[in-house]
């Protein structure tokens, strides 16, 4: 079977600027793609990526930035960034939902500066299709995967489950947190075709560049396992599209 890889070169084939609207981040050059998962359409899940670099080296590090479409909004943390001056986000649509006709982009000045008198400065844009090339998709879709922003997404959401399952493991064994996390990686192992070592978990950064593994193990015997064994998975495309309906979606 082939191997999958994705790296960062292959994003840039995605440059091409989005149509954006009048704005007030002058400094800044944003696009926004997204990838339906193929053979489906709408009726499939979707990734979103949206992709910022700001040039002006003066704002300050302290402020947030923010993804918003209508009914849905994210703030993103301040290490949510692949270079010093380049951010990348990306969000899982469930089977049903529509692509957002606009994005907007905002910064948000920290509290405590100056510039917190000054509106939040937004930039609005129209998210395009990705586009990748046409090897590129037959070699993802023969190693089990969804795609190329489908790999990505998943991948850094496993590295945020990992880290999440790694702290309850240590404090708080019993908890509902933890069966949830593993519940939620077991269908994304099972659903994209992707999974993670745990030596991988760390900043977030470089994803694109993990080699992806073509099968998921289960995990070895532990008392854990045996307090796990039977319990449902409650998390399908049919409970992602149910619970992402109205609630803030989160960037991974």
């Amino acid at each position: 079977m082939p191997v999958f890889t994705v790296d960062p070169s292959d994003l840039d084939n995605l440059s091409a600027i989005s149509p954006t609207s009048p704005s007030d981040l002058k400094s800044v050059t944003a696009f926004a793609r997204f990838e339906f998962e193929p053979g489906k359409g709408n009726g499939g899940t979707k990734v979103l990526m949206v992709e910022w670099e700001d040039e002006d080296s003066s704002r300050h590090t302290a402020g947030g930035w923010m993804v918003s479409w209508q009914g849905k909004s994210t703030s993103l943390h301040a290490d949510d960034k692949e270079a010093e001056n380049l951010r990348r986000a990306y969000f899982l649509l469930g089977p049903g939902q529509q692509i957002p006709r606009t994005i907007t982009l905002s910064y948000e000045p920290p509290p405590d500066s100056a510039a917190t008198a000054k509106k939040s400065q937004k930039l609005m844009m129209t998210p395009l299709p990705a586009i990748f090339p046409p090897q590129l998709g037959e070699v993802a879709r023969q190693s089990g995967k969804k795609g190329v922003l489908h790999t990505i997404w998943a991948k850094k959401r496993l590295q945020v489950l990992e880290r999440e399952i790694q702290q309850e493991q240590e404090f708080n064994l019993e908890g509902i947190a933890l069966e949830m996390a593993i519940a939620e990686r077991k269908w994304i192992e099972n659903n994209f075709g992707v999974t993670i070592h745990s030596q991988n978990v760390g900043s977030g950064r470089n994803l694109e560049a993990l080699p992806s593994i073509s099968s998921p193990k289960s995990p070895g015997p532990s008392r854990l396992n045996e307090k796990l064994k039977g319990l449902s998975l409650g998390t399908s495309e049919k409970v992602l599209n149910k619970n992402n309906e109205g609630k803030m979606t989160r960037a991974h």
